[in-house]
């Protein structure tokens, strides 16, 4: 019989936290974040919001709390220009360590929810009302123009292989996540992650996560999206077939975590990690998925 074990978080570095301050709403900041990462033994985090630059915000985090490494990046959503290489530039300059494409502003997210900017009834606080109407109405924003990458996604791309920064796949069609990595392999690119592939979008079958991986990217399985309360719905069994199919090397581990009626990101990936290995994921797998393959994807020794 497999021993029983409590997993921990030392050493762990989480590439996907959602602190406040936010349009939505988020119980702790990003310093009340990082004090709790660094207090459970994580070495990193990932600061990410849906509508601005976060490595100014990590630059101060790492001055208030020294104990932890605390990084920044940008989502390509309308509020920085959408799919703005000028945007990529200036973040990456500034030390993004990660690009990610567009989420609630993303075409796949406007089928998904008949919103942009917002999650459906999931209201992010913004004002007057007449405005919210006129923002979050329209198609999204697709990478895509005649089933082929567009011009100001290939700069983009580009830009951050030239930066090694990782570049997220995040609410994108199939289809386009698809045509992404097919071009991102193709211009040398080493550093695409599969944003949360069970979240809606974009809802990836195992067959279309095997096309992915052997392109080249790697799966971030991220814990909001397997623990209750709804819209947190996929049984965990769907993480484990990913990781016994691909195998640890190609996925990590992340919270995606920062709103109620979640807990917090440090808490919700512990959780996610501790049912993953009783589940039979074994202790090395874990220490692959939380650490070794995130200080690869960020350059860490």
């Amino acid at each position: 019989m497999k021993q029983a074990m409590d997993v921990t978080l030392e050493g762990a570095i989480d590439l996907h936290v959602h602190p406040a301050p936010c349009l939505f709403q988020r119980p702790y900041d990003d310093i009340e974040v990082a004090k709790m990462c660094a207090a459970a033994g994580m070495r990193a985090i990932l600061l990410k919001n849906h509508y601005e630059f976060t490595m100014s915000r990590a630059y101060y985090v790492n001055k208030a709390v020294p104990d932890i490494q605390v990084f920044g990046g940008v989502v390509l959503n309308r509020s920085v220009g959408g799919l703005n290489p000028l945007a990529v530039a200036y973040a990456l300059g500034m030390g993004a360590k990660q690009i990610w494409m567009p989420n609630v502003d993303a075409a796949a997210h406007a089928e998904a929810y008949g919103t942009i900017g917002t999650y459906g009834t999931l209201v992010a606080s913004l004002k007057p009302v007449k405005m919210l109407n006129q923002m979050i109405s329209g198609k999204g924003i697709s990478i895509l123009d005649g089933g082929k990458i567009k011009q100001e996604v290939k700069d983009i791309v580009k830009l951050a292989i030239d930066f090694d920064a990782v570049l997220g796949s995040c609410h994108l069609f199939p289809k386009e996540i698809y045509e992404l990595a097919k071009y991102y392999k193709s211009e040398g690119g080493k550093k695409l992650l599969i944003t949360h592939p069970h979240h809606n979008p974009p809802n990836l079958k195992l067959q279309e996560l095997k096309e992915l991986v052997d392109l080249g990217g790697t799966v971030e399985l991220c814990g909001a999206c397997y623990q209750a309360p709804p819209p947190a719905t996929t049984p965990i069994n769907m993480a484990v077939e990913v990781i016994r199919t691909y195998g640890a090397k190609s996925c990590i581990l992340s919270s995606d975590t920062g709103s109620a009626p979640f807990s917090a990101p440090h808490e919700t990936l512990r959780v996610f990690a501790q049912w993953l290995f009783d589940s039979g994921i074994t202790k090395e797998e874990l220490r692959i998925m939380m650490i070794e393959n995130q200080k690869k994807l960020l350059n860490l020794s």
